[in-house]
């Protein structure tokens, strides 16, 4: 029997018509025209990051989940690394840096002088150590690991998870932004990125049906929406095959459709407020990019109707959306039924629930979005929502947009028009309670 997604789909194609709408570095036309306030803020984290030294992923801090308890030794730099590189990539795709691999120079876009390509370089060092590590699992979460009574993960035999659908999903959005100036600078890499992920998402998500974060038996939760999201991002962005793309879509449909499920008709997420963000919004993410990318309905005159992978017209979509405004106590406070922190970092997607408000008409929703994203404490660590960032790409056509109102970020104008912070890119974004 077809789930919500499914049946809401019905017989639709699922084989996206082609890739997203998110234009790569050559596109300086779009680049270019990034806001100066953005842009400096950007490049001014990128020089901060750029003098420190790269995160190092040890056996050691791996093996102190099973020594003294201490997952965080191992996450926190992983969470580390993969913030820097997509901080690093989106600096150079913003400075639009390049150079040819047997070169100590390049050239930059951006001013047109001769330089070297400092943020691109640092991405790619910081793609390689992802790459070189035995897994992008987080350590408690291996199972296949525990079963064999080792503590050293096997490449062979990877475990699909939420830290192996974080890297997944970043190496997507960086092979597909910076494509062109990687194959220059380091003739290779894309091949080798994709390899990776391969091997160790989309091969075990197409031959292994029975994980438990698919909640098939009625028990899915965030794990649900936030690697399908990662899986999602992979075959729209790596996947060449048509026939396979559509058959990874499908499973993504499919998959979805137990966790959506599990949501009452009054949008309660009873995981409490701090996971709405990792995977309720992550399910409003998904539907975004299912269909900007889908094929588009035609009516009987040829005449662009609606895309044909659009389920966002789900009821319970509303009342999911009203959720954090209904919890929220004030300033930084929200009522929490969950394990999670009760006082949220403002740097939450806020763009999501904004867009999605004036997309279903819910005022009160677009006003609880402007003012979290304006306000509220920041700070940093596991579980504190991290540092977000988010992937500038123009508005789409039709987007429904005020004239003027604030972004993500405080203080920022949103303006029609102009590049705006999306969600998509994964990394730099808020960091999860401990799953």
């Amino acid at each position: 029997m077809p789930g919500p997604l499914s049946e809401l789909l019905g017989n639709r194609p699922l084989t996206p018509a082609g890739r997203v709408k998110v234009p790569d570095v050559t596109c300086r036309a779009v680049w270019d025209a990034v806001p100066p306030d953005i842009r400096a803020s950007v490049l001014a984290d990128a020089a901060r990051e750029l003098d420190r030294p790269e995160p190092r992923l040890s056996a050691g801090a791996w093996a102190r989940a099973f020594r003294d308890g201490n997952r965080g030794a191992y996450e926190n730099a992983a969470w580390d690394l993969q913030e820097r590189v997509s901080l690093l990539a989106l600096a150079a795709v913003l400075t639009g840096e390049a150079a040819d691999a047997t070169s100590a120079t390049g050239t930059t876009a951006a001013t047109g002088e001769t330089e070297a390509c400092p943020h691109l370089d640092a991405a790619i060092d910081g793609l390689m150590a992802f790459a070189e590590a035995s897994s992008w699992c987080w350590a408690p979460h291996d199972r296949f690991t525990a079963e064999r009574g080792e503590w050293v993960p096997d490449p062979d035999d990877p475990y699909l998870d939420l830290g192996a659908a974080e890297v997944a999903a970043l190496f997507a959005w960086a092979d597909h932004a910076l494509g062109p100036h990687l194959d220059r600078r380091m003739p290779g890499l894309r091949r080798r990125l994709r390899r990776e992920v391969e091997r160790r998402v989309l091969l075990p998500f197409e031959r292994r049906r029975d994980w438990r974060w698919i909640g098939a038996d009625g028990s899915a939760n965030n794990w649900n929406p936030w690697i399908h999201g990662a899986v999602l991002a992979c075959a729209l962005l790596l996947c060449d095959d048509d026939a396979r793309r559509a058959r990874l879509v499908g499973l993504v449909v499919e998959g979805l459709d137990p966790y959506v499920a599990t949501l009452p008709d009054d949008g309660g997420i009873d995981e409490g407020i701090a996971y709405w963000w990792v995977g309720a919004c992550r399910l409003l993410e998904i539907l975004d990019l299912l269909a900007e990318a889908g094929p588009v309905d035609r009516d009987g005159q040829g005449r662009t109707a609606a895309p044909a992978l659009d389920a966002r017209r789900l009821p319970l979509l509303a009342e999911l959306l009203r959720y954090p405004q209904r919890m929220h106590l004030g300033g930084a406070w929200y009522v929490n039924v969950g394990d999670a922190p009760a006082r949220l970092d403002a740097r939450q997607p806020w763009q999501v629930p904004f867009r999605w408000g004036v997309r279903l008409g819910q005022p009160e929703t677009v006003a609880h979005a402007v003012a979290g994203a304006r306000g509220g404490p920041r700070r940093r660590g596991p579980g504190s929502g991290g540092r977000s960032r988010r992937w500038p790409t123009p508005n789409g056509a039709g987007r429904s947009r005020p004239r003027s109102c604030r972004g993500p970020r405080r203080g920022r104008p949103v303006r029609p028009g102009c590049p705006a912070f999306r969600s998509w890119w994964p990394a730099r974004r808020r960091r999860a309670p401990r799953a």
